[in-house]
């Protein structure tokens, strides 16, 4: 410490007053304030607003679609593909209904331009589906698509 006695007992002594009053500001809050007591009407309200029913958006089919895929041998490889779109609202359906050939031209674009290895793996379906979702919504400048749906995926 510094050598004088007296500066370091003002400073031990300074440092127990402030460990002593942290220490029973603690103890308080912990062990003698009040608890608030819970409020019921307020916790049932909270509850019953988790437990509504929220609207559920149904998907919008897309039947079969078949891609030829490049390939380094003669063998001949494709695509065979049926997805399920889900908008952001439901109101937004109609759009998309109107668009399906601009989607369809789009799915075929990209996946046309992908390896069937590439198709085959978990990533390269989300992959897959991030390009058709960005490049769709770049061909009709508007956001429509939330999540694309493979309900058949068969690569051959």
């Amino acid at each position: 410490m510094k050598g004088v006695a007296k500066i370091d007992v003002l400073i031990v002594s300074a440092f127990s007053v402030a460990t002593l009053a942290i220490t029973g500001f603690f103890y308080y809050t912990i062990y003698m304030a009040p608890k608030p007591l819970p409020k019921e009407k307020e916790n049932l309200e909270k509850l019953s607003d988790i437990t509504k029913p929220k609207e559920l958006i149904k998907g919008i089919p897309v039947k079969r679609i078949l891609v030829n895929l490049p390939s380094n041998t003669s063998r001949l490889r494709f695509l065979e593909l049926e997805i399920s779109l889900f908008p952001f609202r439901e109101n937004q359906k109609i759009k998309i209904k109107k668009t399906l050939p601009i989607l369809k031209d789009t799915i075929i674009n990209v996946v046309s331009k992908m390896e069937p290895d590439e198709l085959n793996s978990i990533s390269g379906k989300i992959l897959l589906e991030e390009r058709i979702k960005k490049r769709f919504h770049q061909s009709v400048s508007e956001q429509l698509i939330s999540k694309i749906f493979y309900t058949k995926f068969v690569v051959q």
